[in-house]
């Protein structure tokens, strides 16, 4: 039993009885500023004076219009004699014939160059969005027959397949991310955020920014322009200008091509199964207007289409605050921003701690221990803004900890230290009350009122090492990249993406699947092949064991692939416990990037039927004191104190000085100003919180006391 102070009770109370005084303060108040008779008569003659009211568009939709116009920007440009894409698209130059050149000029332009014909339902969408920026600018819709006759290309009908990804599917990727995936991520937290979402995708069936944040950034701020334009207006009067063109190229955020992988450049790329989060039959947003949707009575087109998930996002969104020593600033997302009731306001639409019920529930069988359960709240559903209903997903125990969502949160709400009992820092507590002798039916897991609104997804952010951050969400994009790259090293013919795991006949039958006879059959079957393989003949084909950087890993692979499921229930619990205790302890380790290939002959195969023998616990962190005060010259001194690293990483040297000058610039102090006050990372100092004035400093230190010269070379004082 988890014991609550009689203190703590009495504060829950005081909150409580608070929060009604606010409410009834907040309610008075609102009466007092209800509108009178006249103001409602100004209110109507204010109206009447507009002749166009703006839509309240969603953030989807801003986005849309914002990506068409840049579009449209792009095609005036293409065509001088069309001047300012503004004159351009008023009602009385924007015939049929422009509307339809200008869908042609998409097909070449975004289509024709990637050598395959374009897909009706991605023209389709252009046009939909299309309709939606004249309507904005003209305060009309477009004609109903001119709308009726725009699309009329040779277009490919035909759909493109849409994998489905199963059950077994899931396992293949479960095993290949946790015991063959030879990638580094910025942080192993990053790791068990990924296969969490994973799971709670397949047992839900939730879009991805269900639980991560998907952000528009300037595309839904300013989606008509007229910001930016006033910007460049006042900037071009100054030198004198009457044209640029600079930002017409900032276009190309969002391709609608079924067969084409949205975005470009550098960064993640993704396929039009993350771009339309509907298929050809759902393409209605939430108000169930189409592309065929009229206003017959006015003979116009309403131009409003399907609700498209954005995949653009921003990475700078959310500034990095470090303090004088380098270290994030630990921010707090309850401070600044508070509703009427004081109460704070969930910065991200993102899964959040508040969204979590984590309960101990008693047994209803006399005589075993008691069993976990967990009730998930997704709120950030499509149309949300309009429609909220959020949907709640009830969970329990799974026997394997790599299916068993609840090992996963327990194991991240503890690496986070959110439950609110102190003491509760490995998973033997959980697995050891006993409601029955307390006369308890259940029991919730209460987490600390900071953690309430942060999300339980963050994302890593850098300053001289990775770190995880307390609030900032883990973002759509990065989410996307780790998914993509994973079904590649895991060797699916078709892309992997985050639908995948939505399409409608996976939807109806995995929620259940996944917990009956059908996922036992399946590892039945994959267990009575792997014994099949044993023999020395199929010895050959067993793949070889990839030799990980972090021993923790390595115990933990042999924890989560062992999928024997007929053991006695003490040693599913040791199991289970011994897994969550090595997610924990992975978590608060980091791998360090080489290019050495870590695979190795097979001796064994990886998925066993039997428990895992108790192998030997990792080697505490050594104390500071082992590491000499004058180190070698091609040793990184900020590497050393990063305690994230295993030993023989933090004590490696380069070949070469210049390499290791390399490896400190471009990866520790590149995020760091120069004029910013920094800690000394060797073990002996930083123990003795010895802080540098800025980096130059810092350098000089290292030079004098560790015998290190970091690029420039400096001098003593």
């Amino acid at each position: 039993m988890i014991p609550i102070r009689a203190e703590e009770t009495l504060k829950t109370i005081e909150n409580v009885l608070k929060r009604r005084r606010d409410t009834s303060r907040i309610l008075k108040e609102r009466e007092k500023q209800m509108l009178s008779g006249e103001d409602y008569q100004r209110m109507e003659v204010d109206l009447n004076k507009k002749q166009f009211l703006q839509p309240l568009d969603s953030v989807n939709t801003k986005a849309n219009i914002y990506y068409i116009r840049q579009k449209f920007i792009r095609y005036c440009d293409h065509h001088p004699r069309l001047g300012h894409w503004r004159t351009a698209i008023l009602e009385q130059n924007c015939n049929k014939g422009r509307m339809m050149s200008f869908l042609h000029w998409i097909c070449e332009t975004y289509l024709a160059k990637k050598r395959k014909k374009g897909k009706r339902k991605s023209v389709n969408q252009y046009w939909r969005d299309f309709k939606m920026l004249y309507r904005r600018i003209n305060g009309a819709f477009v004609d109903a027959n001119d709308s009726n006759e725009v699309v009329r290309f040779e277009l490919d009908t035909t759909s493109k397949s849409k994998p489905v990804a199963g059950p077994d599917d899931l396992l293949l990727l479960l095993v290949q991310h946790w015991a063959r995936d030879e990638h580094v991520f910025p942080t192993e937290d990053d790791r068990h955020d990924v296969a969490t979402i994973l799971l709670f995708q397949s047992y839900t069936g939730g879009r991805p920014a269900e639980f991560v944040h998907s952000s528009k950034g300037k595309a839904s701020e300013d989606p008509l322009g007229e910001a930016e334009e006033t910007i460049e207006h006042r900037r071009l009067g100054e030198r004198g200008d009457t044209h640029d063109d600079k930002g017409a190229d900032a276009d190309d955020g969002l391709e609608y091509d079924d067969d084409s992988d949205a975005g470009g450049g550098g960064g993640p790329e993704y396929d039009d199964d993350i771009i339309f989060d509907s298929d050809d039959d759902e393409s209605a947003d939430e108000d169930g207007l189409s592309d065929e949707g009229t206003d017959e009575s006015a003979g116009r087109d309403s131009g409003y289409g399907t609700d498209v998930a954005m995949t653009q996002d921003t990475d700078d969104c959310y500034p990095v605050v470090v303090d004088g020593a380098g270290r994030p600033v630990r921010q707090n997302s309850d401070a600044g921003e508070l509703t009427e009731s004081g109460e704070a306001i969930r910065k991200c639409k993102a899964l959040c701690y508040e969204d979590i019920c984590l309960w101990i529930v008693k047994n209803p069988k006399k005589g075993e221990r008691d069993l976990l359960a967990m009730e998930v709240h997704l709120r950030h559903h499509k149309g949300v803004d309009n429609k909220p209903k959020p949907t709640t997903f009830l969970f329990r125990e799974n026997p394997l900890p790599i299916l068993c969502p609840i090992s996963h949160i327990l194991t991240r709400a503890i690496r986070d230290d959110a439950i609110f009992v102190d003491g509760y820092t490995s998973a033997e507590p959980f697995f050891a009350t006993n409601l029955g002798a307390q006369r308890m039916r259940a029991m919730k897991v209460h987490w600390k009122p900071e953690w309430l609104k942060r999300p339980v997804f963050r994302r890593s952010v850098r300053t001289v090492t990775w770190v995880k951050s307390k609030t900032e969400p883990m973002t759509y994009a990065t989410y996307c990249s780790y998914i993509d790259r994973l079904g590649k090293d895991t060797g699916f013919e078709d892309k992997l993406t985050t639908y995948c795991f939505r399409r409608e006949a996976y939807r109806k039958d995995y929620f259940f699947q996944i917990h009956n006879e059908m996922m036992k059959r399946q590892l039945q079957r994959h267990l009575d092949k792997t014994t099949v393989e044993e023999d020395a003949e199929d010895a050959k084909d067993v793949e070889p064991i990839v030799e990980h950087q972090l021993e923790e890993r390595t115990r933990l692979q042999q924890v989560l692939c062992d999928l024997s499921k007929d053991l006695s229930p003490q040693a599913i619990v040791a199991r289970k416990v011994t897994g969550i205790n090595l997610m924990i302890a992975l978590a608060s380790r980091q791998e360090f990037q080489t290019r050495k290939p870590r695979s190795a002959p097979a001796s064994k195969d990886l998925v066993k039927r039997g428990s895992p023998a108790p192998a030997p616990a990792p080697a505490p962190f050594p104390p500071p004191d082992e590491f000499p005060i004058v180190c070698k010259k091609t040793q990184c001194i900020i590497c050393m104190g990063n305690e994230r690293l295993s030993y023989i990483e933090r004590t490696r040297a380069f070949n070469r000085v210049s390499h290791m000058w390399d490896h400190v610039e471009d990866v520790h102090l590149r995020y760091v100003p120069a004029e910013q006050r920094i800690i000394c990372y060797h073990p002996i100092c930083k123990a003795a919180g010895l802080v540098l004035n800025n980096v130059m400093h810092f350098k000089n230190h290292v030079a004098t006391v560790h015998e290190i010269d970091l690029r420039p070379k400096v001098f003593p004082y």
